[in-house]
Formats: structure tokens, C-alpha cells, sequence
């Protein structure tokens, strides 16, 4: 019988023979595997038939392990799997994940089997916990229900010419939300975390000196330039990873915690980044932020190893293998100290006098353990003051059972811009459909551009640049509308980032609609023409004085 699904029935101990060679690894490909194309085509893994487990040489190209398995054998293992998660979606809510390894094998073996676990069980215990959890009645139109921040983002942009970084957080958009929801912990004016909770928008925002009302439009667009300035030298948090500052590795857009960074006003900001997170996971409005796994891993409480910083600082990992093989004349001409270099570049002494021990072979290997150690714990106070925060908002034991990809899918939304799952989740206003001559130009406009293009084109509908994790997090549909206007040609198209809509021209050539929707996308991205009352008493505010100009440098 469980055989039968994918194909006829097959005998017992064949059925279990296919198997033996199965590890851990496989398993956890074969999910995730499944998970992504279940994603892309809107589906539920729990109800994927394996007979419907067709991957394409393009689906297989990133699963390694799975290579060489045949088709049947990977149709019944995820049959296997598929049959296993359906019997923990009942259970998994009865185990305490707040016990250590020691204290609960059960709650250890669910860690250990978390790639094995698929996502929409996770997220539908993850999600009933939120639900249960949140602050209170937060409909959007109930601002008064919701604390509110008032941002000068004029102030922002003259902080951001004078290339300085806000180490103060009370400059940029980041640091005014940092001033206003959380501050620091003497100064008696933090934002009660609870307020926070919600499941639509955590504030309300009043943009000081712009005619904006927020409907939406700019609470996200405000978490959009928070993410911006957090990935820059806006502020001293982040600096790019080794492999960017070396031109070489993979990774080289990640962005990594400054070991620096340890003063108490640094720590409470790396808290108020963890409670972004949180609110992000939330509100599903994505906070685009390029972390690599070490960092992910300690936040979902994963065995961070070597491998993690060797993804981001590959130089440094080649040097210690290099040191483990060299003879002992080739490491003496290499005058190796007890030194290592940390991830901002600078030099630390790993004992003692480090600076003037040479690491001889007899010493070597404990030298490069050490190495090794120091690195694995170089950020654990940054990434210890990320994860307060992120507890003040969701279940962090619950995050035990995700993966850290699944983890940062959570936080950041999918990187890629996928035009399938858009037109998902697209409707049409009146006297347009799908079939609409303008509107297969848009498809097809949009199916060319590049991702950084896609991601413009989200920002500029919706003010923000990544789309939901699942089908089940759109709060809205994108939407599509005809600009009546003629000529059509001569019009660029608008964006009501609030609602998620495009108002599109009826352009008459695909150039024509490629030119004006890129133009638009790229150049047209101000919230400023709201005509409510709260727009305009917005729009009379925020005008900026720099009063302060000693600022420190980290």
C-alpha cells in the first residue's frame, strides 16, 4: 500500500533495500527539494503526490547528494517522508523544544531532523504561536492601537553625505525607529516589546515633511531603507565579509557582524535588529538583509562549524591548511605568530605574547584550533544581543526546528523575484484581463528584466523589494489597473505602494512599455502625493538641523 501511490506495488524488502543507502543529507535535499518546487507552483507538500515528484536536470543541479538516484527511488522516499510529517503535524505542538539536548532526546531528535521536517508543518505551528501571541486587535486603520514614530528622512539623507557612520543610531531611518521603539535601556523611554506584536504593521509612521498617509505604503518602505542603511556604511554594524574584502570566494555579498561593535548603545541597536526580525516574520514584510549561515545558525540554535567561516573568508581558511601541511623549513619561513586576523581584518594575539610565539609544528595544530575557535566565537556577543531581541517578538525555541535557510526566508523573503508566482497572485482592475494586449507587453517586460529590475518594480507597487515566502503570507494581490490617459505612449505608469497596484498605461510596443516601466521603477520611487489630512500635516514637518557633530568612530 505504501508503495502503490508513485507506481505499482513493489515487494517489502525491495522497498527497504532502495533505501539502505539513504543518509541524513539525502533526506533533507529530498525536502527541500520538494519544499521549493512546491513553492513555485503554489502547492502543499503534505498533499504533493511523488507521483508528481518530477525534478528537471535544472531541479537537481542544486542537490548534489541526490545525484544517480533513480526517479522511483527518490518518488517513494519522499512518499516515506511525506507519510512522516504527516503524523508529526499532530505531536510536534506536545514537545517541550525549550529543553537541551540532556534534558528531552525527543526535542534533540526533532533539532537533528529539522531539514527532514517540511516547512509548512513548521510554519503552521510557528504561525498558530504568533497568532496566539499577538498584541491585540492591530487593523491597519486602528492607529491609535499601535505606537506611532514620526521619521525626518531629510535628516537621513545629509547625515548620509557627510560618510560618517550613525554609531549613536539617531540619524539615520534606522536610528529613529532605534531612538523611538527601543532606545537604550537606561534611558526609561523603550517601547514596551509586547506593543510590537502584531500581525499587520508594528507602528504607524508619520513621515515628517513628505505629504504621505500611511496606509502601508510607507511603514514598508521605511523598513525597505532601514535594511539599505543596515547593509552600508550608514551605520557601523555590518561590514562586508573577508571574501568581498579580498575580490574572491563565493559570498561576497554577505555582510558580517563588526566585532568592534560591543559598546552598550551597539548592543542595544544589534537587540532592536533582532526585533526587526521578529516583526518582519510578523508582519511577512521582509527585511532584506545579506547575513551568512554562522549568523542564521546561531539565531536558530544550528551547530555553527568551520565551513560556515570558511564561506565567507576563504583566504583565511586555505591559510590554516596551508600551515597544517607546510615542513617545518617552509612553516619557519612563513613566521606565523600566535596572531589571527579577525573579520574587520584587524590582529588579535590568540595567548599571551602571541606576538612574538611562533607556531612551530609541534604547536601548529593547537594553533590552528585555536584559530578556528576564535573565529566560530568572534561575534557571539553580537549575535547573543540579535537573538534578545528576536526573542522579544517570536517563539525562538520553536525557531530550533528550522533550518537556517528556512530561517532566512523567514526574515528576508525569497532573493529572487519569481514572475510566476507574481502572476499568481495578480488581479485586474476593470476591462483588463490577463489576455490584455498591454498587459501580455507588461508580462513579457517583466519576464526580461534582470532581478535587480524585479525587485525596483516590487518596491515601486508595493515599497518593498522581495515578495512573501508562500502564497499564504500575501496579505493582498497585486493588482493591475488601466491608466486611461492618451496617448498611452506618452505616460509612465504609477505605483499606490498602500494597495500593492499598478495604474498601467495601454502601451502600443513592448519597447515603449520596457523604456517607461524601467524609467518609472528606477526614478519614481517617492511617497509624497497623498492628499489626506495626515499627509499634508506630515508634509509640514521635518525640518532638520544638525545640532550634534561628535560623533565617535567604531
Amino acid at each position: 500500500k505504501l508503495a502503490r501511490e508513485p507506481s505499482n506495488a513493489i515487494r517489502l524488502d525491495v522497498f527497504h533495500d532502495m533505501f539502505k543507502r539513504f543518509s541524513l543529507q539525502q533526506d533533507c535535499e529530498l525536502v527541500e527539494m520538494v519544499n521549493v518546487m512546491c513553492t513555485r507552483r503554489g502547492d502543499d507538500p503534505l498533499t504533493f503526490s511523488p507521483s508528481d515528484l518530477l525534478p528537471s536536470d535544472d531541479d537537481l543541479k542544486y542537490y548534489d547528494s541526490l545525484e544517480g538516484i533513480s526517479l522511483l527511488t527518490l518518488q517513494l522516499r519522499f512518499l516515506l517522508l511525506r507519510n512522516f510529517n504527516r503524523r508529526l503535524v499532530n505531536v510536534l505542538a506536545l514537545v517541550d523544544l525549550s529543553c537541551a539536548g540532556y534534558e528531552s532526546f525527543l526535542a534533540a531528535s526533532l533539532r537533528q531532523l529539522r531539514g527532514v521536517i517540511m516547512s509548512s508543518v513548521k510554519r503552521a505551528l510557528f504561525e498558530r504561536v504568533l497568532s496566539d501571541s499577538h498584541s491585540g486587535d492591530d487593523h491597519w486603520m486602528q492607529k491609535n492601537k499601535i505606537p506611532t514614530v514620526t521619521l525626518d528622512r531629510n535628516k537621513a539623507s545629509q547625515h548620509a553625505k557627510t560618510l560618517r557612520p550613525d554609531v549613536k543610531g539617531t540619524k539615520t531611518v534606522f536610528g529613529q525607529l532605534f531612538c523611538q521603539l527601543h532606545g537604550a535601556q537606561s534611558s526609561g523611554s523603550r517601547t514596551d516589546a509586547s506593543l510590537l506584536r502584531n500581525s499587520h504593521r508594528a507602528w504607524y509612521t508619520i513621515l515628517a515633511g513628505e505629504r504621505a498617509d500611511d496606509y502601508g505604503g510607507p511603514y514598508r518602505d521605511v523598513f525597505n531603507q532601514a535594511c539599505q542603511e543596515l547593509m552600508s556604511s550608514a551605520l557601523h554594524l555590518f561590514i562586508p565579509c573577508p571574501n568581498n574584502v579580498a575580490n574572491g570566494g563565493t559570498n561576497r555579498e554577505k555582510w558580517v557582524l563588526n566585532p568592534k561593535a560591543t559598546d552598550s548603545i551597539s548592543l542595544a541597536m544589534y537587540e532592536f535588529v533582532g526585533k526587526l526580525m521578529g516583526i518582519s516574520m510578523r508582519t511577512k514584510n521582509p527585511l532584506v538583509v545579506d547575513l551568512p549561515s554562522f549568523v542564521w545558525k546561531n539565531l536558530c540554535n544550528d551547530q555553527v562549524s568551520f565551513t560556515d567561516v570558511k564561506a565567507i573568508d576563504l583566504d583565511f581558511a586555505e591559510r590554516l591548511n596551508m600551515i597544517i601541511k607546510l615542513n617545518e623549513t617552509e612553516l619557519a619561513e612563513t613566521q606565523t605568530k600566535f596572531l589571527v586576523q579577525g573579520l574587520d581584518g584587524e590582529v588579535v594575539e590568540l595567548v599571551p605574547g602571541g606576538r612574538s610565539t611562533a607556531v612551530t609544528v609541534e604547536t601548529r595544530s593547537a594553533y590552528v584550533e585555536m584559530a578556528k575557535l576564535y573565529r566560530l566565537h568572534e561575534i557571539d556577543r553580537q549575535c547573543n544581543a540579535i537573538a534578545r531581541g528576536l526573542a522579544t517578538q517570536v517563539p525562538r525555541n520553536l525557531l530550533s526546528v528550522f533550518t537556517w535557510n528556512e530561517l532566512e526566508l523567514l526574515v528576508c523573503g525569497p532573493p529572487e523575484v519569481d514572475i510566476n508566482v507574481l502572476k499568481l497572485n495578480t488581479a485586474y482592475g476593470e476591462g483588463l484581463s490577463e489576455a490584455t494586449f498591454s498587459v501580455q507587453l507588461f508580462w513579457q517586460v517583466m519576464e526580461e528584466f534582470p532581478q535587480e529590475a524585479r525587485q525596483k518594480y516590487i518596491r515601486f507597487v508595493w515599497g518593498r523589494s522581495r515578495l512573501p515566502f508562500s502564497t499564504a503570507d500575501w496579505e493582498r494581490k497585486h493588482k493591475i489597473n488601466k491608466f486611461p490617459k492618451t496617448p498611452p505612449d506618452d505616460y509612465l505608469p504609477i505605483g499606490h505602494t498602500c494597495f500593492f497596484t499598478l495604474d498601467l498605461p495601454m502601451y502600443t510596443s513592448k519597447q515603449v512599455c520596457h523604456d517607461k516601466l524601467l524609467y518609472a521603477v528606477t526614478h519614481c520611487i517617492a511617497i509624497d502625493a497623498d492628499e489626506t489630512t495626515v499627509a499634508r500635516q506630515a508634509a509640514d514637518g521635518g525640518e532638520w538641523v544638525d545640532d550634534e557633530d561628535d560623533e565617535e568612530q567604531v
